[in-house]
């Protein structure tokens, strides 16, 4: 939504320019956390050990962070085009 409604502004916007460089960080918040532990709970490391793509999420990232900007791209145009 933020890209829409930022879609008018130029590339190096200081908003623009935050969303297009965090647009898939590993990070959240703690209440995040919070809530998916009380969902689901929590499991020993010993019955769900680290994955390759858990443990070293740098390519997955970069793959997906190529393609949101891709998109982005897509809309901004969509929107200079009055879409």
């Amino acid at each position: 939504m933020a890209i829409i409604e930022t879609a008018g502004r130029d590339l190096d916007d200081r908003t623009v320019a935050f969303l297009l460089d965090s647009v898939a960080d590993d990070g959240g918040q703690w209440n995040m956390f919070v809530a998916l532990v009380a969902k689901h709970g929590l499991v020993p490391k010993a019955f769900m050990p680290e994955t390759q793509s858990s443990s070293d999420t740098g390519r997955m990232n970069s793959v997906l962070r190529t393609l949101l900007r891709q998109g982005v791209k897509s809309v901004r145009e969509a929107a200079g085009q009055g879409a």
